[in-house]
């Protein structure tokens, strides 16, 4: 999400698929839900609804801290997370 506004899930899939020409046939609607709500309890993404078509969907937006996990955000934490995440720093914890 490189936004603050909320999207439902299909939004993001079209988003996903407008940006990434990645068809959305091969999109796992399902476990995009699941792992958007496991992500809202980290506090990186937050969940609200949002009227579509006459019913209230679940809508999903970056909050601050989600913002600064993003490449191309002011004072980003990408880098140091992704300097964690390399190999020699990973596999020396194993």
């Amino acid at each position: 999400l490189h936004t603050t506004e909320a999207l439902t899930v299909d939004e993001i899939i079209t988003k996903i698929n407008d940006t990434k020409k990645v068809s959305t046939s091969t999109i796992n609607r399902e476990a995009l839900f699941r792992s958007l709500r496991l992500v809202c309890t980290s506090g990186a993404v937050g969940e609200t609804t949002k009227e579509v078509n006459e019913n209230m969907e679940s809508a999903y937006f970056a909050t601050d801290i989600g913002m600064r996990l993003q490449t191309t955000a002011d004072k980003s934490m990408a880098p140091f997370i992704l300097h964690w995440l390399e190999d020699p720093l990973w596999n020396a914890w194993s």
